[in-house]
């Protein structure tokens, strides 16, 4: 029985190789992180509405979190770590979430009206 532990702790590496012996990939990307383009088109029409902006992750991590004009467009550039895949804009109670797309996320402030509320 003791055999078989000691064999279950061993290294589970190969003979004569260290880190220096590894090769890697040219494609291989070392990078944790990339850059994500966050743009948000303002009314256009000129409001009044100025309110706290949230941008936030899909893990829920903020990123941004400031004052801005409705009517004004915004475009900023992050270092998230890879594969975020989702950002949650948030305007007052005003809420999306967009679909990160090519390292870009784009934002409105248009609400959908699907009509559900009126009788046919």
């Amino acid at each position: 029985m003791n055999e078989q532990i000691e064999e279950s702790t061993q290294q589970i590496t190969p003979t004569g190789e260290t880190i220096d012996d590894l090769v890697v990939s040219a494609f291989f990307d070392w990078e944790t992180t990339e850059e994500l383009t966050v743009s948000i088109e303002g009314l256009p029409v000129d409001v009044g509405v100025y309110q706290r902006l949230s941008l936030t992750t899909d893990a829920g991590r903020e990123i941004f979190g400031g004052m801005h004009r409705m009517n004004e467009d915004f475009e900023m550039s992050f270092d998230l770590p890879k594969g975020v895949g989702e950002v949650r804009m948030k305007y007052g109670a005003f809420e999306k979430v967009g679909t990160v797309v090519g390292r870009k996320v784009s934002f409105d402030f248009f609400i959908e009206d699907n009509a559900s509320d009126i009788e046919s």
